[in-house]
């Protein structure tokens, strides 16, 4: 090893900075490592035909926009739902990964109620009380059923709504899952009555290697 210069010194009563003191440390990990930047190394001489496909990053999708591929979600469950009232599921995603990684998932999507009679039609003449009353549908992303991430609430007064939700969780190497969850509930934590059809929408899984 080729002798090596102290890059900060310190003196009784200095307030040391975690920075400078790192300084000195790099000047012996660097030579430990090969010292390998851009300083010994040509340019170019790393290119893209030297790196495999997918060593670094892999993107994973699940999109769904044609009619077929609607799911209509049952508006008198209050519990979370991964599968519509057909009991077809909303688009999971599934995959191995042969190092540990950070995965990066967001969904985007857009929905409509469905009243299950007249009565629940949002009018706001109406002076019925199951007009008055507030329902909502939230949305949530899930990784290995961990919940990664959840969109705000929406009010079904919004007849038809869209929305985003974004998340990322460490994983290990191994087989994963990632999907979506929805629930539909009035105000007051009860059935609301009213289903939810989800129309576009797509899944995303950005996979960062480490």
């Amino acid at each position: 090893m080729a002798f090596k210069y102290r890059q900060a010194y310190f003196e009784d009563g200095d307030i040391v900075d975690p920075k400078d003191w790192n300084r000195n440390i790099s000047e012996l990990t660097d030579e430990l490592n090969g010292f390998l930047d851009r300083d010994n190394l040509p340019e170019d001489v790393f290119t893209t035909d030297h790196v495999a496909s997918n060593a670094f990053n892999v993107l994973f999708s699940n999109l769904a926009d044609t009619s077929s591929e609607y799911r209509t979600i049952n508006g008198n469950v209050t519990t979370w739902q991964s599968e519509s009232d057909a009991g077809v599921g909303l688009g999971d995603i599934t995959f191995a990964s042969d190092t540990d990684a950070l995965a990066v998932v967001e969904w985007s999507g857009s929905w409509m109620w469905e009243a299950s009679s007249s009565a629940y039609q949002w009018n706001f003449r109406s002076s019925d009380a199951e007009n008055v009353l507030e329902y909502y549908v939230s949305f949530r992303i899930l990784v290995d059923g961990i919940v990664a991430t959840t969109m705000p609430m929406s009010v079904w007064t919004r007849a038809y709504d869209s929305g985003y939700m974004c998340g990322a969780i460490p994983l290990p190497a191994g087989n994963h899952k990632v999907g979506i969850e929805v629930r539909i509930r009035s105000k007051d934590g009860g059935p609301a009555y009213q289903d939810v059809k989800i129309v576009d929408r797509e899944l995303i899984c950005w996979l960062r290697k480490r």
